[in-house]
């Protein structure tokens, strides 16, 4: 069974047409047309329930809107640690070093 939508001559709102059309999603045809495919269910009508339910959802996911990631920096006191835990491991090379001019260290 294969449900075909077509997304340019549909009834939904413009600014969800042009999500959906810039979605990079493989069941979008070049000419705006979303092809679904189901088969799993045995009866015709199963899967034509299926298909619209899997279309509703490629809807949804195209018409919420990401929320902006806000950049955080990392606070005072972890940039402090991070600092200390690289002296604390710095030192812990130090000391692996041998002596110079002792054989064998």
């Amino acid at each position: 069974m294969h449900l075909r939508f077509d997304i340019r001559r549909s009834s939904l709102p413009q600014t969800y047409k042009d999500r959906l059309l810039k979605l990079n999603d493989r069941r979008i045809n070049q000419n705006g047309v979303v092809i679904i495919k189901a088969q799993r269910r045995r009866s015709r009508e199963k899967n034509r329930q299926e298909a619209r339910l899997r279309l509703a959802e490629l809807i949804r996911a195209a018409i919420t809107r990401q929320k902006k990631r806000i950049p955080t920096r990392p606070t005072f006191a972890s940039r402090q640690r991070r600092l200390e835990r690289k002296t604390r491991q710095g030192y812990k090379k130090r000391l692996r070093k041998g002596i110079r001019g002792v054989p064998g260290l």
